[in-house]
Formats: C-alpha cells, structure tokens, sequence
C-alpha cells in the first residue's frame, strides 16, 4: 500500500491502496480493512456467496462481509467512447455521499472508489461503501404496510423528513424512488438514500427543481397502493414543510 497527499486535500483520504491492477482511492482509516476483504473477495464472481442487490447487463451491487460494492460499465447500445471519457462515477458517488454525511443527511459511508482503464479510457467504475446493517430495501416495507395506517403514516412521515432534508441543504436527488431507498428493519424507522450517481447541489435551489424530485416519490407510493387516503400526502408534507423553507413548501404531490 503507498499513500500520499489526501484526496482533494481533506483529511482521511489516502491517494493509493494498490491491489488486483487497481489504484483505489481510500479512506485510510478503512485501509487495512479494504486490503483484506479485497484479498479474500475481489473480483466479484456469479457464484459468489455475495448478496446481489442489483444485477443488470452493464452493472451489479452486491452485499459482503459488511461492505457493498457497485461495479458498473457501458450500458449497451451505448457509446463506450463516452463511457470511456467520462469522469470516474466512483469518485463523484463518493464526494456525494461525504456532502451528504457533512449535512447529517444519512446515505452509505463511502470505503473508496477505482477505476479500471484500457487504453487510457474508463471501462469499468468501482465503489465500494459500509453496508447499513439491519436495513432492507424500503421497496419491501410498501408492499407489507400497505394497509397499516399507523406504519404507513410513520414512512411518509419519515420520507418526507429525508427528503425535506435534502432539499433544505440544497440537494436535488431525481431519482428517490423506493428502489433507491434502504430503512431499518427494525424500530425506530430510519431512511437512508443510497444512489447519489443524479445527486446535484445548487446554492439556490430552485422550487421547480425541488418539485420535480417529488414525482418519483408519488409514483413509487402510487405504485404500491399508497396515496389513497387524504391523511397520506398530508402526513408526508407535514414533516416536508416543517423542514425546508417557505417558497419550497407544498401540500400536495406534483
């Protein structure tokens, strides 16, 4: 393992931790870790005993021994040119996910990013983050509260907070759709966002940006049987409003 200067100058960040043909860019607090569990797991194979969470043509994410790792490519039918030049997803997932953490905004704790060159183009992105422990995708809580009142006024409550959040610290995230969600399985409820890849920051965040973050919201709900009930949107923009400023406030969804 070299290290040299931190990352973007900030603390905790090492330059390099080489292993498998990669430089990773790590926390180096989470060094000695990320070296043994890529010894004992990296690459990642089908018939890895790893949690699939994702799985598509171009990318996978996969859960093991208390880390996640995302692997992603060109989607196809795609430029790979474009792909190639591209700036690395890995590291703008990362400086994201810390933006967040700074603002108290839960999301993963990023381990560190790679990327995989041929030719001096990006083929293959990696990052690799803590997994949330006693968590499940918020996906499965919708379909199993469904008809529980009192839960589903918890959720919505809970979203709307996150969400409210985000926007009150000047994130826009097009893409908080319940896929892209984790909670606590357990009580108290809590919500993490989890893909950061659309995640922006404005100085000023504009009102029609921060409406339009609310129709994923809306559709997933809608989508699980949710929303039916008047005390439902009501129960979501109540924690929304009380958290983000006045020109931002809403009471229904768009």
């Amino acid at each position: 393992m070299s290290m040299d200067r931190p990352e973007d100058g900030k603390p905790g960040w090492t330059r390099q931790l080489k292993s498998h043909g990669l430089v990773w860019h790590v926390d180096e607090r989470e060094a000695v870790t990320l070296r043994e569990w890529l010894d004992r797991h990296f690459p990642i194979q089908p018939d890895s005993p790893a949690r699939f969470l994702q799985a598509a043509p171009n990318r996978f994410v996969a859960a093991l021994d208390g880390l996640v790792i995302k692997e992603s490519g060109p989607r196809p039918g795609r430029s790979r040119l474009g792909f190639g030049l591209r700036l690395p997803v890995g590291r703008l997932i990362v400086r994201h996910a810390r933006a967040l953490l700074a603002c108290g905004i839960p999301t993963h704790k990023p381990v560190a990013w790679a990327v995989r060159r041929c030719g001096g183009l990006r083929v293959r992105d990696y990052v690799i983050t803590r997994e949330i422990g006693d968590s499940e995708l918020l996906t499965h809580r919708l379909d199993r509260y469904r008809g529980d009142p009192a839960r589903r006024e918890e959720a919505l409550r809970v979203w709307g907070g996150l969400v409210a959040a985000l926007h009150a610290n000047g994130f826009s995230d097009r893409d908080l759709k319940d896929a892209n969600m984790v909670c606590s399985a357990g009580a108290p409820l809590r919500m993490w966002v989890t893909d950061l890849e659309g995640l922006r920051r404005f100085l000023f965040l504009p009102a029609r940006v921060a409406a339009g973050d609310l129709a994923p919201v809306a559709l997933s709900l809608r989508s699980h049987g949710w929303l039916r009930e008047a005390g439902d949107a009501e129960a979501f923009f109540s924690a929304y409003n009380a958290g983000v400023p006045k020109r931002l406030r809403r009471t229904a969804f768009p």
